[in-house]
């Protein structure tokens, strides 16, 4: 039979492989060995390992009652930082999961134990995941100074990759309070973080956040000018993306790119433009089989052309 040094070490290979059953079955089976053993910290550490592989697999449900279990162990051994750390992930579950209270108490927890071990990373990780929390509840006033205190904390770490994510939040969160410009330049330094760390899908999301915050800020105003202005701000970022996604061969991306220039262009009413980026999309969507966004293109094309006759 098989030791739990060994079982880990299927466990690795079975990730590496995406063979998530095969290394459920096995960290089953080390957590049996560790329980037997009365290892008390292996049991609590295999049965966490199992909750993040449920959670990879899309079973939150089934990943928060592991982290329950692995949470009762590490109380046990009086090990706050793997407390902590199993608060938060137990936090994060719930706010997906739409349990915003459950998650609020959870990571207030995690934070007030990292606060207290003086766990500067954790601390910065939870104030930014507590911030999501308030603003998928609409409090963005509540969670500004979350959000402000995680990014500094980010920087005096010099965690770029963290950085880059919570500067993204931070804009997000500046867009809830209609706060436009300042979201826009916490938007793009992390859209050149992640340029710096050759992070294809962040700089590919920046660059939609970005046009989309243009876009946003333009149906604010009534000033057509100033909306004409914002619109063809939002283009220009939405054609970053359009160069970038083909660069880096994102077909689907470039299609969505295609299809968001059309919107822009279309507002600021630059209709044959707007046309043009309309067809390029749904011949790029059409190519890849990919059929949900067909009929909206259809239509966009359509009302384009009656108000470019109209």
């Amino acid at each position: 039979m098989m030791d739990q040094t060994q079982l880990l070490r299927q466990v690795r290979q079975a990730l590496q492989t995406g063979d998530y059953q095969k290394a459920v079955e096995a960290l089953k089976t080390a957590a049996e060995i560790a329980h037997r053993e009365q290892d008390r910290g292996a049991e609590g550490r295999h049965l966490g390992n199992l909750a993040l592989i449920y959670y990879r697999m899309g079973q939150p449900e089934r990943a928060l009652i592991f982290f329950q279990k692995a949470l009762t162990f590490a109380r046990a051994e009086q090990d706050q930082l793997t407390e902590s750390g199993l608060l938060g992930n137990i936090g994060n579950i719930q706010r997906e999961l739409g349990r915003y209270q459950e998650a609020k108490i959870h990571l207030e927890q995690a934070l007030k134990i990292a606060e207290q071990n003086e766990d500067l990373r954790g601390r910065g990780i939870w104030l930014g995941n507590l911030g999501l929390v308030y603003d998928d509840l609409g409090e963005s006033a509540q969670a500004l100074p979350l959000h402000q205190s995680s990014v500094e904390i980010a920087r005096h770490l010099q965690d770029q990759r963290g950085l880059a994510a919570r500067l993204a939040n931070l804009a997000t969160c500046l867009t809830g309070l209609s706060h436009w410009q300042q979201a826009i330049e916490v938007c793009e330094e992390s859209w050149a973080i992640s340029e710096t760390l050759g992070d294809v899908s962040e700089v590919l999301k920046r660059c939609e956040q970005a046009g989309n915050l243009y876009s946003q800020w333009a149906s604010t105003v009534t000033n057509r000018s100033e909306a004409h202005q914002y619109f063809k701000a939002a283009d220009a970022r939405y054609q970053h993306g359009l160069t970038f996604s083909e660069k880096t061969q994102q077909p689907e991306q470039a299609a969505r790119f295609w299809m968001l220039k059309g919107h822009a262009l279309g507002n600021s009413q630059q209709f044959q433009q707007a046309i043009s980026a309309y067809q390029a999309a749904y011949r790029l969507f059409d190519s890849l089989g990919i059929e949900g966004p067909l009929d909206d293109l259809r239509a966009s094309i359509a009302l384009a052309k009656k108000l470019q006759g109209g």
